[in-house]
């Protein structure tokens, strides 16, 4: 069975290898043919390297109160028409309302582990061996080793009271909201030992127990009286080349049994000591050649434990949601009982069939399932989800099919837009009333603000602080505008404004024609990656990736 899956998984990469090669191939392919001239990169160096310095005024939009202006049905109906390609999805899409319910502790919940842990820490205090089985025996969640450890390798909160300790004291309880956790701690020891040790070992094994031992014994007493270690390890077939052991790999991971001792053994050896170590199924006889970064470290023993909710509390949220869905099957319904149930009824738009579940919950594929297989108006049943800690039910609010979105459904983004507009056609046509022909005309306009920009390209919008906005046009206008010259008002993306260059200058950079047109063409080769999606709505695929993630 193990091989059939190796040949299947082997089978897929091969499969795989080839699919992306041809992909790659393909993108290159396309990304060659976009390529760069001369004459665009003369304009694009021009666009960068030329700055201007400018007067700006400008009346925002935010002026012009929204009453002051209204939006016919017609004129939504208009620019609907006019950008629908705009408004093209290209998958179906769902609209849901969700009750999601996270279960938590309840006060009895967490009295109950407080006594626990209080009672565990009073036998800490008293307890003088085998910190391993005490600590097991306690539920926490921060198992003991026996072994000198960086602060680092400690849950944060207690390296952060460690000062506060005393060696052979208990600290705690007290509760850790960052985790949720109930602690206390016992520190055992406190010592300096390396954080890198550098080792050589042998590994001895025969036919059986006694063999290895007496062969381990020979080899041992060889080295001691003097014996080449590498040429000695080369005889049993291994190199005996010396490797470092740091305490990143070992601190905080759980260890007992031979991999605890080999630890301890290798941490603990002085430096070019031997030490003959038997195991459980071979014998090592190692060697430490060399120890780096001595710190201070601390042995201690730690009793942490989440405060979690009982079986109890998930049975009694379990009913009262369950009671909550079968009392409420429709959309109508839950929408208007949901408050005063005590839950909140949340929104997502636009669920697509290529996500992998709801609210960023774990465990809601069948929900999701279940969204793609309802009617508008219908509600689900109840979803036990999340680490098994949270309750949901999903609602249908509506289906938007492929194709074009329909107007009801984007009217709010048309509808700023043209309000945008006749404010800015309202501001215009005040501007011309005003007569104004100076930059300090306009400025004396009601709600006018003022700026001054400097270093202006063509090549980037220019953010306006007074406008709170960047305004792609004042680069574009700057770069053809006469010197001293006001500019007519400018329709911009937050106000209508009016411009004054007064300084142009170069920058010091060289025009290299090949260096920029390679510039340019990798810039246009990033826009190859796009052809993966018109061959994705070219292929009509339908994505249903849904029903297996």
């Amino acid at each position: 069975e193990q091989y059939a899956a190796l040949y299947k998984y082997w089978s897929f990469i091969e499969k795989t290898l080839v699919q992306s090669r041809l992909a790659e191939k393909y993108q290159t392919l396309v990304a060659k043919a976009l390529l760069s001239n001369p004459v665009e990169a003369q304009a694009t160096f021009d666009g960068r390297t030329s700055q201007y310095d400018l007067l700006f005024t400008a009346v925002p939009y935010s002026f012009v109160p929204d009453s002051a202006v209204s939006v016919k049905e017609s004129e939504l109906k208009e620019l609907y028409n006019k950008k629908k390609e705009q408004f093209k999805q290209y998958q179906e899409t769902r609209d849901i309302k969700y009750v999601d319910v996270q279960v938590t502790a309840s006060a009895e919940d967490k009295a109950a582990i407080q006594k626990e842990v209080d009672e565990a820490t009073e036998q800490l205090a008293g307890v003088t061996e085998d910190y391993t089985a005490f600590i097991r025996s306690t539920g926490s969640e921060v198992p003991y080793v026996d072994l000198l450890s960086n602060k680092t390798a400690l849950p944060s909160d207690v390296a952060a009271r460690l000062d506060s300790a005393s060696i052979g004291s208990v600290y705690g309880p007290y509760y850790n909201g960052s985790d949720n956790t109930i602690n206390s701690f016992k520190v055992l020891a406190k010592g300096a030992a390396a954080d890198s040790v550098q080792f050589r070992q042998i590994q001895v094994i025969a036919e059986d127990a006694a063999k290895t031992k007496a062969l381990s014994d020979s080899i041992y007493t060889a080295l001691k009286g003097g014996a080449d270690f590498v040429e000695l390890a080369k005889k049993y077939g291994q190199t005996g080349e010396s490797n470092w052991l740091t305490a990143a790999q070992y601190e905080g991971a759980q260890l007992d049994g031979d991999n605890l001792k080999f630890i301890s053994t290798v941490v603990n050896a002085g430096v070019n000591e031997l030490v003959k170590l038997p195991m459980a199924q071979v014998d090592v006889i190692l060697q430490v050649t060399n120890k780096k970064a001595v710190k201070d470290k601390y042995k201690v023993a730690v009793i942490k434990r989440e405060v979690e909710f009982s079986k109890e509390t998930y049975n009694r949220a379990y009913n009262d949601f369950s009671q909550f869905v079968a009392a409420n099957p429709t959309l109508e319904k839950m929408t208007a009982n949901a408050e005063e149930a005590g839950y909140k009824l949340l929104d997502r738009s636009d669920v697509s069939a290529a996500e992998h579940g709801i609210g960023g919950v774990r465990g809601t594929k069948e929900a999701l399932r279940w969204v793609f297989s309802a009617k508008p108006g219908d509600v689900s049943g109840l979803y036990e989800c999340g680490e098994s800690d949270h309750l949901m039910a999903v609602a249908l609010v509506n289906v938007t099919p492929e194709g074009y979105r329909p107007l009801k459904d984007v009217q709010e983004i048309l509808k700023a837009e043209i309000v945008k507009e006749k404010k800015a056609e309202k501001i215009m046509a005040d501007m011309k009333a005003a007569n104004a022909s100076t930059l300090d005309q306009y400025k004396a306009m009601p709600g006018a603000v003022s700026d001054s920009l400097k270093m202006v390209t063509f090549a980037a919008p220019a953010y306006v602080p007074s406008l709170r906005s960047s305004e792609s046009l004042v680069g574009a206008y700057a770069s053809v505008a006469e010197a001293d010259k006001l500019s007519e008002p400018i329709k911009g993306n937050a106000g209508v404004f009016v411009l004054q260059m007064y300084g142009k200058e170069k920058t010091n950079e060289t025009f290299d024609v090949k260096e920029e047109e390679n510039v340019l063409t990798n810039m246009h080769a990033r826009f190859a990656s796009r052809m993966m999606n018109d061959l994705y709505l070219k292929g009509k695929v339908k994505d249903t990736r849904y029903l297996f993630f």
